[in-house]
C-alpha cells in the first residue's frame, strides 16, 4: 500500500513546535515498515532525516487555493498513484475525486471574524473550499469532538464520516540546563501565551493592575517571540501603567527552559477550539496553566490544570491570587498518557483501507 500524506500545513503557530510535530509523525510512520509513505512538505529542511525505507519526501511549496494550483497538484496526484492520500486543511485540490482522509486541525477561520480570514472574500473562499473538500473525502478527522459536531452543524457533514483522533503532546529533554535566569527579576512573574495573542489582553492587563495595586510583591508579564512588539498591545500596556512589568523573550530553548521553570503561571487565554499545542513546553516543564474554560480545553485537560470564567475579571483575579500562592493543584502525567505520538499514529492508521 502506498498512502500520500500532505504535511504542508501549519499545525501549531509555533514554527518549533510545529516542526517537532512533524518530525515526530515522520518517525512514527517510519516504524509502520508495511507502508510505504509518500510525504509532501513545504520546504525538505524541516526534517531531520531524510534516509527512512519506507518514506520518500517531496517538497511543494505553492499553496492550494487558486485554480492554477489547484491543477497543478491534480496533476501531481495523479502521477503519483497513490492508494490512499491524507490532506491538512484545504490543501486538497477540489476536483480530486478520489477516497481520501480529509484532516481538519481548527474551525477558526469557519467560526470567527477576529482571525486571518477576516475578509467576507476570504471567508467564503474558505468557506467554499473546505465544503467541497469535504464532500469528496471518504472520511474526515478532527482533532476534538466539539469540531465533530461544529462541522455537522456548520456544513451539514454525517457525523458517520466524520472520525476523532487525538493529536499529541509529545516530552522534551530540557535537562542540561540549570533554570537560571540571565537576568535578575525583582518580582514574580507570569507567562502570556495564546494560540491568538491579541485574545482577552485587555481583561487580563487589568487583572494584572489590580494585582499590583493591592499587593505590595508586584506581578511582571513575560511574553515569547514578537507578541509584545505590537503596537495596540504596547497602547494598553501604557494605559495601565504596565510599560515596566513587561520583558519580551526569545523562543530559544534555554530562556523558555529559565522562565517557564521560575513562573508563577502561564496563561493561555484562548477561546477558539484548537488543540493547544503551544502549552507544550509548560507541560514538560510542569508550569502551572491558567486557561479560559472552552468546552475543547476541558475536553483536553479535565482537572489537570486551573480554568477561569469567559470574561469575568472577578474570575481571573481570584485565580491569579490561588496561582501566585501556589495553592492550585495540576498534574499532566494523564494528559501525557492520553494525548501521546504512539496513539496518534495507531488512531491514523486504523483509518486506512485494508490492504491489497
Amino acid at each position: 500500500m502506498k498512502i500520500w500524506l500532505d504535511l504542508r500545513e501549519k499545525i501549531s503557530k509555533n514554527t518549533k513546535i510545529n516542526n517537532d510535530i512533524i518530525n515526530i509523525i515522520i518517525e512514527k510512520l517510519a516504524e509502520k515498515s508495511d507502508i510505504l509513505f509518500n510525504i509532501y512538505l513545504n520546504k525538505k529542511s524541516t526534517i531531520k532525516e531524510e534516509n527512512k525505507e519506507n518514506l520518500d519526501f517531496y517538497e511543494i511549496n505553492f499553496e492550494t487555493i487558486s485554480v492554477k494550483n489547484q491543477v497543478n497538484f491534480r496533476n501531481i496526484l495523479k502521477e503519483h498513484l497513490n492508494d490512499l492520500n491524507i490532506f491538512f486543511g484545504l490543501w486538497r485540490p477540489i476536483l480530486h475525486k478520489s477516497e481520501d482522509i480529509l484532516i481538519i486541525n481548527n474551525l477558526n477561520n469557519l467560526l470567527y471574524e477576529t482571525t486571518d480570514v477576516n475578509t467576507f472574500t476570504k471567508k467564503y473562499k474558505y468557506h467554499f473550499f473546505l465544503e467541497h473538500s469535504s464532500l469528496y473525502s471518504k472520511k474526515i478527522v478532527t482533532f476534538l469532538d466539539n469540531n465533530k459536531h461544529t462541522l455537522n452543524e456548520k456544513l451539514n457533514i454525517s457525523e458517520e464520516k466524520i472520525n476523532n483522533v487525538y493529536p499529541f503532546f509529545y516530552k522534551k529533554d530540557f535537562s542540561k540546563y540549570d533554570g537560571k535566569l540571565n537576568i535578575f527579576c525583582k518580582n514574580k512573574f507570569v507567562i502570556y501565551n495564546s494560540w491568538s495573542w491579541k485574545e482577552n489582553i485587555k481583561i487580563f492587563f487589568e487583572a494584572i493592575y489590580n494585582y499590583n495595586q493591592k499587593n505590595s510583591e508586584k506581578l511582571d508579564i513575560v511574553f515569547i517571540w514578537e507578541e509584545y512588539n505590537d503596537v495596540e498591545i504596547r497602547k494598553l500596556a501604557l494605559e495601565y501603567d504596565l510599560i515596566g512589568n513587561i520583558k519580551n523573550i526569545d523562543d530559544e530553548d534555554k530562556e523558555i527552559y529559565s522562565y517557564y521553570k521560575n513562573a508563577s503561571f502561564i496563561i493561555y487565554p484562548t477561546f477558539y477550539d484548537v488543540f493547544p499545542f503551544e502549552l507544550n513546553n509548560a507541560l514538560n516543564i510542569w508550569t502551572p496553566i491558567l486557561a479560559w474554560e472552552t468546552p475543547a480545553i476541558k475536553e483536553i485537560f479535565s482537572d489537570s490544570l486551573t480554568y477561569f470564567k469567559p470574561n469575568s475579571l472577578l474570575s481571573l483575579e481570584e485565580n491569579i491570587e490561588k496561582l501566585v500562592k501556589n495553592e492550585a493543584k495540576f498534574n499532566y502525567s494523564k494528559v501525557f498518557e492520553k494525548y501521546s505520538p504512539e496513539n496518534f499514529i495507531n488512531n491514523l492508521v486504523k483509518l486506512f483501507p485494508e490492504k491489497k
